[in-house]
């Protein structure tokens, strides 16, 4: 062991192929002193496949383990790639061809699938060039309560650089001055509202406003009165169109399972570990360690698209699929930011995107704009009006499919 400290101390690279990826338990004894000289090596740390100690299917830290600067993942990611804290150990992660005949892989089911941008540009809704506002869809987004009007605003932002033709915003008319102002492009349905929350004086107008919809965004910023519940749990079997339920919606809807049937097939629901351990009953450390399997269950057992947020996001579909999001970084954890992929994710849907598919590229952009961000200024610095800034130049790159 000695002279193992030593010579790896003196290297400029060290390759970690000392355990595969069947590692089930801590690691002790030699190889845990092994480890422990690899951390302290001042050179460069390539693991292959998977930093030793790492258990591949898990973001659980089993025990200690290899911090790599560079993983060489062999064919495939593994869990432990993407999800936290197992990620921290991987630094930058490169997929490489092994071979396997085709026969291999198409006994494989995957864990969970990794959109890339070439599957998102695939993916997005098509822009005729002869469409107008009608062809790109209609956005109604029911948000916003006194003192939350950055809600309404974020969202309806994010619905306009998704690409959306039209985007109107239902809110009280106490801070209608201020969503319009702030955003003249969007047209506005003032609500009558108490002690600055809408409740069901608004149902009649409002359900005026939803049949005019391609898509609806309901819950940023509406607050968790009593009434404002109420309101929220009359609308959704009211709507026909594809809705995302974020944030107060979510609230209002948790324990609910005649809602959460009325909206199956048809709905994108977006909550943090906060708002799904409401949903579920469950608890947040819980909800963060088996993301994937959760995701995989809720989605499928109500039969909606179930987007989960965190790193990575985890996206369920009625079929059971799961997709892990491989975009973003700490520039997102900012109040306002999941607005923002509320309304990108709503513009999508109004462009003719299925529930799924909308989910998945509303992730990829939301974090795709955070790291485009983050190459030239602090993650720390970054604010959500920042994301709405970059979108289009985030969008164009993957339009184009540069580097």
């Amino acid at each position: 062991l000695d002279e193992f400290t030593r010579t790896v101390a003196q290297a400029d690279v060290v390759i970690d192929g000392l355990l595969g990826i069947g590692v089930d338990r801590p690691v002790t004894g030699r190889y845990a002193d092994v480890v422990a000289a690899i951390n302290r090596a001042p050179g460069l740390r390539v693991a292959v496949d998977l930093p030793s100690g790492l258990s591949s299917d898990s973001g659980t830290l089993i025990g200690t383990a290899v911090r790599a600067d560079i993983t060489v993942s062999m064919a495939a990611l593994k869990p432990a790639c993407l999800l936290y804290p197992a990620r921290e150990h991987c630094g930058r992660i490169e997929i490489v061809p092994v071979g396997y005949p085709e026969t291999v892989w198409a006994a494989i089911t995957p864990i969970a699938a990794v959109p890339d941008r070439a599957w998102v540009r695939d993916h997005l809704p098509l822009r005729p060039p002869a469409g107008h506002k009608g062809t790109f869809g209609k956005v109604l987004i029911i948000a916003g309560s006194v003192g939350m009007s950055g809600a309404a605003i974020m969202a309806a932002l994010g619905a306009l650089r998704a690409g959306a033709g039209l985007v109107t915003v239902a809110c009280p008319r106490e801070i209608m001055p201020i969503v319009a102002t702030a955003v003249p492009e969007v047209l506005t349905v003032p609500l009558l509202a108490t002690d600055g929350y809408l409740g069901m004086e608004s149902r009649a107008e409002l359900e005026g406003a939803i049949v005019r919809a391609d898509a609806v965004a309901l819950g940023p910023g509406m607050g968790r009165a009593a009434r404002t519940g109420e309101l929220i749990r009359a609308l959704i079997p009211k709507i026909a169109a594809p809705i995302v339920l974020d944030a107060d919606a979510l609230v209002a809807i948790s324990g609910r399972i005649d809602v959460l049937d009325a909206m199956a097939g048809r709905a994108v629901l977006t909550p943090h570990p906060g708002e799904m351990a409401q949903l579920t009953g469950g608890k947040i450390a819980e909800i963060d360690v088996d993301r994937i399997e959760i995701a995989r269950a809720f989605a499928a057992d109500h039969r909606v698209v179930l987007l989960l947020k965190g790193r990575p996001t985890a996206i369920g579909t009625p079929d059971g699929s799961v997709f892990l999001n491989p975009t973003g970084d700490t520039g997102l954890a900012t109040g306002g930011s999941g607005d923002v992929l509320t309304g990108i994710i709503a513009g999508i849907l109004a462009g003719g995107a299925s529930t799924t598919d909308a989910a998945i590229i509303g992730a990829y952009l939301h974090g795709y704009a955070a790291d485009y961000l983050a190459r030239d200024r602090s993650e720390r610095a970054i604010i959500p009006r920042d994301l709405i800034a970059a979108l289009p130049y985030a969008i164009k790159e993957i339009e184009d499919g540069a580097d």
